[in-house]
């Protein structure tokens, strides 16, 4: 239901900063509920949200060491060998060049706070799925933790993105269900349901806390405008009524999200018209600050150069595709081509935009 969008600030200077990204877990809320709408986290959206803080207003808990699990040993690097680059492991993947978030805490004794902040890194991680395998993403999330605190915390943060995990599961197996109940009260309450049920109260509440409340304003502005007992003035009075004892940070991104409407509209305004790079930079100033309107700049030449290359190798690729080759060499040409044009991550990317293109054609 939520967004899950950071604020817009002047004066971001990091590196595709990014705040929060679209949480996995309410974008499979969304598809459930079919209603409210719903925007897929891409690099857009990344490059334009600025640094926001992390973490539920709520106490932080934390999580005793003793029910975590170990961090595989094959994930890290020793102290001897040279330093895991996690940014270069992304290069070539819908979030290469934005930042990994640094979203994880751990209280004076060493044990990871539990918040928003975690719920942060993983769905940032879990963005690459169906572009690297499971164990690849879960190894690289074990690896962003372990920079971030220490093994104890990192350890801790590990056994919760394996029970986030199992709480996904379970809730894309609900999906039919929750889709056949019309209620979107019934539907939200379901879904907190499912949380408690797999990862427990206190973490459910401490991974969720701030999502609930704005699912639950979503669900009250969608039940006062479906109200047929009331006429437009008095839905409008209750909308304002509603709004004015919401909480000053559900005000904030309300606020977020009309803002990241209009770049978006924006957007798609500026790419059906054909503008050249100068207007769309002038326009995109208006909007956004000058920080957020070149990074924008920048994804635009970057997405240009990709396209170009991929066209070029679309167009090598139908001579393999049409010659006399059994199933074998045809794939082992295919893998050659694609490593003549990318990256060997390049062509993990460039494979799976084939067989997109595949299933359209």
């Amino acid at each position: 239901m939520s967004e899950r969008i950071s604020a817009l600030k002047p004066g971001v200077n990091r590196k595709g900063g990014i705040g929060k990204i679209p949480g996995v877990a309410t974008a499979v809320l969304i598809l459930a509920l079919g209603v409210l709408g719903f925007s897929h986290f891409d690099t857009e959206t990344a490059e334009l949200e600025g640094a926001g803080t992390s973490g539920s207003e709520s106490t932080p808990a934390t999580i005793s060491a003793s029910s975590t699990q170990a961090l595989s040993p094959s994930v890290l690097t020793s102290a001897a060998s040279k330093p895991f680059d996690l940014q270069q492991a992304l290069t070539g993947t819908s979030i290469n060049d934005i930042d990994i978030p640094r979203s994880l805490q751990a209280d004076l004794q060493g044990n990871l706070i539990i918040n928003e902040g975690v719920r942060e890194l993983m769905d940032f991680f879990l963005a690459l799925t169906g572009e690297r395998d499971p164990g690849q993403i879960r190894a690289l999330f074990a690896a962003a933790a372990s920079e971030q605190c220490a093994p104890t915390c990192a350890s801790q943060a590990l056994a919760i993105y394996d029970r986030y995990l199992d709480y996904l599961d379970t809730l894309q197996h609900a999906s039919e269900l929750l889709q056949a109940t019309d209620n979107l009260r019934a539907r939200l309450q379901h879904v907190s349901q499912l949380r408690t049920s797999v990862l427990g109260e206190d973490l459910a509440r401490d991974l969720f806390a701030y999502d609930d409340a704005y699912d639950n304003l979503r669900v009250a502005q969608w039940e006062i405008r479906t109200n047929p007992n009331l006429s437009e003035q008095e839905k409008m009075q209750a909308l304002e009524d509603l709004k004015s004892t919401q909480p000053p940070e559900l005000t904030a991104r309300e606020q977020q999200n009309e803002k990241m409407n209009a770049v978006r509209k924006l957007s798609r305004q500026l790419e059906e018209q054909n503008i050249d790079a100068g207007a769309r930079f002038a326009a995109r100033s208006e909007l956004l600050d000058e920080a957020a309107a070149e990074r924008l700049q920048a994804l635009d030449e970057s997405r240009a150069q990709w396209k170009q290359r991929y066209e070029v190798y679309r167009r090598e690729l139908v001579a393999i595709d049409t010659a006399s080759l059994d199933a074998v060499d045809r794939e082992s040409a295919t893998e050659q081509l694609r490593l003549r044009h990318f990256s060997a991550q390049e062509s993990q990317r460039a494979a799976a935009l084939d067989r997109i293109q595949d299933r359209a054609e």
